[in-house]
């Protein structure tokens, strides 16, 4: 299937965002992980449309990688697709995990 822009992507009714699989020492590897109602999943790496959110400069990095025992265990969960406070470089993408569910809620 394709779609002609990442917007009619996202407001597919058939695709569903299943989370940010986040990668530990690697936060440009985080992905964004969807479903298909065919059943088949689709990844796209959260760099790739982090400038497409509103102000992407509230984006920007705000520090490294925290460890595990500083941090929330919102990363460690697929599912887990609340906001994250922490500074750490890897809360960006849970931003962008809230626009993309935000533009989601918005087209329903």
């Amino acid at each position: 299937m394709e779609w002609a822009s990442w917007q009619d992507f996202v407001l597919d009714p058939d695709i569903r965002l299943l989370g940010l699989q986040a990668v530990q020492n690697l936060p440009d590897g985080n992905l964004l992980v969807f479903d298909h109602s065919c059943g088949s999943s689709i990844s796209l790496f959260a760099k790739r449309i982090r400038h497409l959110m509103p102000n992407p400069g509230a984006a920007a990095k705000r520090g490294e990688p925290l460890g595990l025992d500083e941090c929330r265990p919102h990363c460690q969960q697929l599912e887990e697709l609340a906001h994250c406070d922490r500074p750490c470089v890897r809360a960006r993408d849970r931003r962008l995990v809230q626009w993309v569910l935000q533009l989601k809620r918005g087209s329903q």
